[in-house]
């Protein structure tokens, strides 16, 4: 079984990532409604958040070596 923090950091990578193509293959190569600032908003935060799971992840790592 994943560690909890492990997990989350993927969940959150995983969310990030997702968004990121989403926007990209729906909002800016599709022609439709103009794009919104809290779009934009959303867009770069989700950088933040593949930052954050990073982290999340290596710490998870690095508590577990520590264990042992």
């Amino acid at each position: 079984m994943m560690d909890r923090q492990k997990l989350i950091g993927w969940i959150i990578i995983g969310w990030s990532v997702g968004y990121l193509l989403w926007f990209i293959k729906a909002r800016l190569f599709i022609e439709g409604a103009p794009i919104e600032r809290k779009e934009w908003v959303y867009f770069w935060l989700s950088f933040g958040g593949i930052f954050l799971g990073t982290i999340n992840v290596r710490m998870a790592a690095v508590r577990l070596r520590r264990k042992q």
